[in-house]
């Protein structure tokens, strides 16, 4: 006869950042700022290069995601979550869209037919995302439930240059 197991010990208490992430997935919602609207992911993508914080095209496509838009580029691409503060100090977004934009094969950047422009947009192009519901259009090939998470996802278009100069502190 063995005695019971003593009860597990309660896990660690997470990182500081981590919690913070956690925090602004849950409650991030459409307002004119990155750290309000929720979290800002950048992931690999057929734009770039090997890794994630390389910006060969002179931008970069990134998706903002919380509990109520909870939908990414990839399910399964690498990526890394980008500092609000950074972001919005250094005016590194350009434009944004309510789902994917196709701006790989947009000129003026990525950003001709975006929606809105800039940090201040973010606020329209959430309500537009919200307003849309689960549209599953895609401007840019056939997306898979794996990947491109049927582009249920928003596209926030960075600048490259600007967000090149910030590495590493624009990652969180």
């Amino acid at each position: 006869y063995w005695p019971p197991a003593p009860p597990s010990p309660p896990p660690p208490p997470l990182p500081a950042s981590v919690a913070a992430i956690n925090e602004r997935f849950l409650s991030g919602h459409p307002v004119a700022t990155v750290r309000g609207c929720g979290v800002l992911v950048h992931q690999s993508d057929a734009q770039q290069g090997r890794w994630p914080w390389e910006a060969t095209w002179g931008r970069l496509a990134a998706s903002l995601v919380n509990a109520k838009a909870p939908f990414m580029f990839s399910t399964s691409a690498i990526g890394i979550v980008l500092s609000p503060e950074v972001v919005e100090e250094e005016g590194i977004i350009y434009c944004s869209y309510p789902n994917d934009g196709n701006s790989m094969n947009s000129g003026n950047w990525g950003c001709d037919g975006a929606t809105a422009w800039g940090a201040e947009g973010l606020r329209l192009t959430l309500s537009e995302q919200a307003r849309r519901g689960l549209d599953e259009s895609c401007l840019w090939g056939a997306p898979t439930a794996e990947d491109r998470s049927h582009c249920r996802y928003n596209e926030v278009v960075l600048w490259g240059e600007q967000f090149l100069q910030q590495l590493p502190r624009i990652v969180e």
